[in-house]
């Protein structure tokens, strides 16, 4: 295969692959964004983090992964307090 032949393969080769780009660029702008938990309440999400966070810190897993966890679920815990104590009563 001479120079020519393969600088004309390559040249085609990068065409396509520009092309490919810029259709999958132009279908991920038009897909919808969902989230994993687009189908809960945003209110019910927080607390089930929450939930999720304390689950995984009562597991027996090394100090090193539990410590972290459980700092995270109870900074959870606080702010999901906090939020129902500043919402005020209901009617």
């Amino acid at each position: 295969m001479n120079t020519t032949t393969a600088s004309i393969r390559r040249d085609s080769l990068l065409i396509r692959m520009a092309m490919d780009r810029q259709h999958l660029a132009t279908a991920l702008a038009r897909t919808p964004r969902l989230t994993t938990a687009s189908f809960v309440d945003p209110a019910t999400r927080d607390w089930l983090m929450t939930a999720a966070l304390w689950g995984l810190s009562a597991l027996k897993l090394p100090a090193f992964v539990k410590v972290p966890l459980r700092s995270a679920a109870s900074i959870s815990l606080r702010n999901r307090v906090a939020a129902l104590m500043n919402s005020g009563p209901r009617a």
